[in-house]
């Protein structure tokens, strides 16, 4: 039968690999063992019809056997390449939250230092203009640092096979 190998999972396809195996073997000796019996006995007719439909059978059970195996091998590669671009997705989200952490941490660095309340003496010269200040090299500070990690962006798995 045709079958997804999308739809398969690795225990459906062990399980048949597993209850083949034993058929495959048992066909090849079957076809072996008529083979021998008709080189001992040359006369005997009936036996050439018996050796090539063990034959047949032997070719079926290998050919759904190596299905089989084709199918594990092909639906292990689909979940890896299902697990890389997982692996992608959250490291560009990781990369996304490194970029957000890298922009608001001078704010909340120099927010805790200075305070946000500015009672340093600055509130007097000038009320919004000290801490709009306080806020604008903040996030200049945060465009340096993200500019600095996001030259670091990690690769996608498409570039990384296109490099090999």
């Amino acid at each position: 039968d045709e079958r997804d190998p999308a739809e398969e999972n690795a225990v459906e396809l062990h399980a048949d690999i597993t209850a083949l195996a034993p058929l495959v073997r048992a066909s090849r000796n079957l076809h072996s063992a008529l083979q021998h019996a008709r080189d001992m006995l040359p006369e005997a007719e009936e036996l050439i019809v018996y050796r090539d439909r063990a034959y047949q059978i032997e070719r079926m059970a290998d050919l759904a056997y190596q299905d089989a195996q084709n199918t594990l091998g092909f639906t292990t590669a689909l979940q890896a390449e299902a697990q890389a671009t997982a692996g992608h997705q959250m490291a560009r989200s990781a990369h996304r939250l490194n970029l957000l952490a890298a922009f608001f941490f001078p704010l909340a660095t120099f927010s805790a230092i200075f305070g946000v309340n500015l009672t340093h003496g600055f509130e007097e010269a000038m009320p919004p203009f000290p801490f709009l200040a306080l806020i604008g090299v903040s996030i200049a500070c945060g465009f340096v640092l993200k500019s600095f990690i996001d030259l670091k962006d990690p690769p996608s798995p498409s570039k990384q096979d296109k490099d090999r």
